[in-house]
């Protein structure tokens, strides 16, 4: 997937784009790829307020594991950061009951991209449209 150029199918004919002009790949299949520098992260929730993607890095050697990374954006429109609550607490710096909120509810890095089953969406989602 790290090629210069994409060949996309679209309404029967196929188009040649480059790289930079594509925002997002969506598969067959439903999946949502956002294209962002060198990277394919893939976005665990189109039409949220606050983007999730995710990016599983392969085994290169016998012996190592699967390795899954989360990333954000504060935006549809905004750069692809490392989810981590620091970085979401700068991304949304100035939105004091938000900020407050992410220290009550997430104790860890990892409770970022909890999913809540009962309400079909991502906790992060759902704090932060508590908070607006």
């Amino acid at each position: 997937m790290n090629s210069k150029y994409f060949f996309i199918q679209q309404n029967g004919a196929v188009k040649k784009l480059g790289r930079k002009d594509l925002y997002a790949v969506k598969y067959c299949d439903g999946r949502v790829f956002r294209v962002f520098g060198d990277g394919f992260f893939a976005w665990l929730n189109p039409g949220e307020a606050i983007p999730l993607y995710e990016v599983v890095e392969n085994p290169v050697a016998k012996g190592n594991i699967c390795r899954t990374e989360y990333y954000f954006s504060k935006d549809a429109r905004s750069a692809i950061q490392q989810l981590t609550r620091d970085n979401v607490k700068a991304a949304f710096a100035g939105d004091a009951k938000f900020e407050e909120a992410l220290d009550l509810q997430f104790g860890s890095d990892r409770d970022l991209y909890a999913y809540d089953s009962y309400n079909k969406c991502y906790r992060l989602d759902r704090v932060y449209a508590i908070c607006k």
